[in-house]
């Protein structure tokens, strides 16, 4: 959205240019992808079936978004300076990280303070929602999770247990949804 309808220029250096060759879908390939594809069908059936759930997947997640977008501006709310900054440096820092930054971090941190308040909106909606309807993971539960994307759950307890308290807040609201 920076630099929409502006001239820019760049440098790009090209590492490699690579023929792709793609290979047939036969069942001699399936096979060879692992037991579960005894043919070139079977194969054809599962990509189009993760098509699918990525596709649900994606759509589920944007709805959220926008339903946590609107409860959050329809919320009155003090939001802190100093989560927002504390937030935006945590987006620089996160774009540096990835050796994507090319402005000056005062650039970068006006680009950001909106998006960052935003976020800290959503994120406060979440806690008062989990807070006012009891929504607490249970140890259990952020074991679990964190096991489920291979982490350690008592190094990543905090990250899990929030992992789980925003599917619970989710799954909630999306039962009132339904009411």
């Amino acid at each position: 959205k920076d630099i929409a309808g502006k001239v820019i220029d760049f440098t790009v250096k090209m590492n490699g240019v690579y023929d792709r060759n793609i290979p047939e879908l036969t069942d001699e390939f399936a096979r060879g992808l692992g037991s579960n594809f005894p043919d070139a069908a079977v194969l054809r059936s599962s990509i189009g079936e993760g098509i699918r759930v990525e596709k649900e997947k994606r759509e589920r997640e944007k709805k959220r978004s926008e339903a946590l977008s609107a409860i959050a501006q329809d919320s009155r709310m003090d939001i802190p300076d100093v989560l927002v900054q504390k937030t935006v440096d945590r987006m620089i820092a996160e774009i540096k990280e990835s050796g994507a930054a090319g402005r000056a971090d005062d650039e970068l941190r006006a680009g950001f303070k909106e998006r960052a308040r935003e976020s800290v909106a959503r994120q406060l909606v979440m806690y008062r929602i989990a807070e006012a309807e009891h929504l607490v993971p249970t140890p259990e539960e952020v074991a679990v999770a964190a096991r489920a994307e291979s982490l350690d759950p008592e190094t990543h307890y905090d990250y899990s247990y929030g992992v789980v308290q925003h599917r619970k807040v989710f799954t909630f609201l999306e039962s009132q949804a339904n009411e």
